[in-house]
């Protein structure tokens, strides 16, 4: 009986330049790691994390029932910092760097980026705008109307 084997990856000339065209035109990467449970403890040690200097955040993230904004690339979220500023943000992914306007690297908080996990490199345009204290936690409580987190210039 023979078994499969598992291709072995890509490695030197086979990959020169291969990340570098992955994230061209983006002004920064955002790694995303998912850490399995039994590594955790060894994670946390070996970036000295802790209890005392970790930052509390609530993440909400804003979509219709059937996901439509999702499925056509736009994610739009609202940070709250415990301690720090509060923000909201959109987010459309995938995008090409140099069809994005120029105009839209006006906006104080936009950034171009590619967001890299185990799946591959994305590349991302999101525009991140403060956002008064208090005002997601009303949102949340749906006391106000969740347009209320968004600006202008980010509608």
């Amino acid at each position: 009986m023979k078994t499969a084997t598992k291709p072995k990856p890509a490695r030197g000339a086979a990959t020169r330049d291969l990340v570098a065209q992955q994230v061209a035109g983006v002004d920064a990467i955002e790694i995303k790691a998912t850490i399995p449970d039994a590594q955790i403890d060894s994670t946390l040690n070996r970036y000295a994390l802790t209890v005392d200097n970790d930052e509390e955040r609530y993440i909400y993230f804003f979509d219709t029932p059937d996901l439509a904004l999702y499925q056509a690339g736009m994610i739009a979220r609202a940070r709250r910092i415990v301690g720090d500023r509060h923000d909201s943000t959109v987010k459309l992914r995938p995008v090409v760097p140099s069809e994005v306007p120029a105009s839209w690297r006006e906006y104080e908080g936009f950034k171009l980026e590619a967001d890299a996990s185990e799946t591959g490199v994305t590349k991302s345009a999101s525009l991140t705008m403060p956002v008064d204290k208090g005002l997601i936690k009303k949102v949340a409580a749906g006391d106000q109307e969740i347009a209320a987190l968004f600006s202008k210039e980010q509608e």
